[in-house]
């Protein structure tokens, strides 16, 4: 049987990966969002959800500044369904915006105003480097669960993020 704390690759395509450890989870996106891998990580997430005891998480979403933020109808209806979904388990969230130059701000300031006008029902944030928002969501999850080991978390989210880098980045 294997370790449910231990970080794995749960799912990976040509526009996303998602890596799981227990009550941690990074979703990347490094592609263009579609309806199909939207509908793929939301049926992951429904069945990791169940193993975990209360069934809430702490969740780190990625995405490149170069992957187009227009999104198609079925595409925009899926990632609300799984938005929806998500809203119940997510103890927190930490929106981290990669890269560097111009667009790394542009895109921020766009999905910190989609952000805004959604109707989460937990904290979330927009950074743009990974330790502060695996830092973060830790602390949150810290404030939220007693037995939260912190300092194990924020090591299974660096393990977590390079399971999730884009295919071109693995070894």
């Amino acid at each position: 049987m294997r370790n449910p704390t231990a970080p794995r690759l749960a799912y990976r395509d040509d526009a996303c990966a998602v890596g799981l450890s227990g009550r941690l989870q990074i979703n990347r996106w490094y592609g263009v969002p579609n309806a199909s891998s939207m509908r793929a990580m939301h049926e992951l997430l429904r069945e990791h959800v169940v193993t975990i005891p209360g069934g809430r998480m702490g969740t780190i979403a990625a995405i490149e500044p170069s992957v187009s933020l227009r999104l198609d109808d079925g595409t925009r209806r899926a990632a609300n369904d799984l938005q929806g979904f998500m809203g119940d388990h997510n103890i927190a969230v930490a929106h981290v915006v990669l890269g560097s130059g111009m667009m790394q701000p542009i895109a921020r300031t766009i999905a910190a105003g989609i952000q805004m006008f959604s109707r989460k029902q937990h904290p979330s944030e927009m950074f743009k480097e990974w330790e502060p928002g695996f830092a973060w969501v830790a602390d949150h999850m810290a404030r939220e669960l007693p037995d939260f080991d912190r300092d194990d978390a924020l090591a299974r989210f660096v393990e977590l993020e390079r399971l999730t880098r884009p295919p071109s980045a693995q070894p």
